[in-house]
């Protein structure tokens, strides 16, 4: 009889609900890749289709679990090869596309391919999201593979994937009111860029990615498509001037691409 969860003990718990999971997703029809969210299909495990009562049952299990972890990780002790496989084990519930958003998946993820909620519009159509509510210690997730910023990398593949194929014009239409307006998160982003940094490399590769909300929020344009001043003169939908609320934002923007 034990009186205490032991590392061997949470590890066994934590690959019994990611067996759990993929046994779920396994029982249920193949799934469309969530609309704008492009993960490794290995990142995660999609039980979105599955059995809404057993899908309850493994989140309530989960959570649990991450709320034994949450207060009680330094009872499980330093060895960093522990934390590592821990890290690798998809046994958290997640989310996967935009939050709040009518495509938005139920999935189980590892904390290794998760992000922070607080990190969501970073990231959210490359890495499965977590919610407030499960939200880990900075140092936690650090041990666990957890990063927050999201590296830079993933990052900008977001960027290069937001605007889809239509120039956002769907993800702008079925924008949750739930979510703050995405001007104001794309503002966000740009301090984001700002802070970390690009190469000309990586500017070179934002200059034609569409994710610049302009003509009212009803469109997002990639930076090449900017202008510093347009004299009043209708480009559109071949040009744009620069929103009034990213003018702060220009010495960047000029790197992206934007024109004088």
């Amino acid at each position: 009889l034990q009186c205490k969860v032991t590392p061997e003990t949470f590890m066994q718990l934590a690959r019994h609900i990611a067996a759990s999971a993929a046994s779920l997703a396994a029982a249920t029809p193949p799934q469309a890749p969530a609309a704008a969210a492009v993960c490794e299909p290995d990142s995660y495990i999609d039980v979105s289709g599955s059995d809404a009562g057993q899908a309850d049952a493994l989140v309530a299990a989960a959570d649990a679990l991450l709320a034994h972890l949450r207060s009680r990780w330094s009872g499980l002790g330093s060895d960093k090869a522990f934390w590592q496989q821990l890290g690798r084990v998809q046994f958290v519930p997640a989310t996967l596309g935009l939050p709040g958003g009518r495509a938005c998946r139920r999935v189980f993820t590892s904390c290794a391919a998760a992000a922070q909620h607080k990190d969501w519009h970073l990231v959210w159509t490359v890495q499965p999201l977590l919610a407030v509510s499960r939200a880990l210690p900075a140092v936690l997730a650090q041990q666990l593979g957890m990063r927050s910023p999201p590296p830079l990398s993933a990052v900008l593949q977001h960027l290069q994937l937001v605007g889809g194929s239509d120039g956002g014009e769907e993800l702008l239409s079925s924008w949750p009111d739930s979510l703050e307006p995405l001007p104001g998160l794309t503002a966000k982003v740009l301090e984001h860029l700002d802070r970390e940094g690009l190469s000309a490399r990586q500017a070179q590769q934002l200059s034609s990615a569409a994710f610049v909300p302009v003509a009212h929020c009803s469109r997002l344009v990639a930076p090449q498509q900017l202008f510093v001043r347009l004299g009043g003169a209708a480009l559109a939908p071949f040009a744009w001037e620069v929103p009034g609320q990213f003018v702060g934002r220009l010495a960047l923007l000029k790197q992206l691409g934007v024109a004088e």
